[in-house]
């Protein structure tokens, strides 16, 4: 047997007996699929067990600290998976999810005082606001077509606004 082989199998081996060693723990999240009447899917990934109830024409789903609404006039159907990954999960509190549904930005996952920016593709700053809650939104219909930058802390999203 070449040394070749013999170092590869001493590897394969290894990673057999500790499996830990190179790769982190498997976690299980739920993930959230909304599907959109335009054809969109949007996903988030929820860290506890979702809770769902309809209110006022409005899908709102709870898990853990998270908590978002979507009206029902704009999705064809939700599901909920089961994700696997051997990626440690991010703090829920560095999480920052940006969603662009019918010109209007959500952004989810901000503390009160954080900014919320739009800029246009030549870096010009378009439009901010300062978040009041975990959930801040941004009408954009009042905007040209045209794509867009938004940003919030370390969260981007390019966006077509049309």
């Amino acid at each position: 047997m070449s040394k070749r082989l013999s170092l590869f199998l001493i590897y394969l081996l290894s990673m057999a007996l500790w499996p830990g060693l190179c790769f982190g723990q498997e976690s299980t999240e739920q993930l959230l699929k909304l599907h959109n009447t335009d054809g969109k899917i949007i996903c988030f990934q929820l860290k506890d067990e979702p809770v769902t109830t309809f209110s006022d024409g409005m899908l709102v789903v709870r898990a853990g600290d998270f908590s978002a609404s979507y009206p029902l006039e704009n999705l064809v159907k939700y599901t909920f998976a089961t994700e696997y990954s051997s990626i440690q999960s991010v703090d829920a509190a560095q999480r920052i999810n940006i969603g662009f549904i019918n010109n209007i930005v959500s952004v989810i996952g901000l503390e009160a005082g954080a900014k919320v920016c739009v800029y246009g593709v030549d870096g010009s700053l378009i439009d901010s606001v300062i978040a009041t809650d975990e959930v801040t939104v941004m009408d954009l219909n009042g905007f040209q077509s045209g794509v867009y930058i938004v940003k919030a802390e370390n969260a981007r999203l390019k966006i077509l606004k049309r």
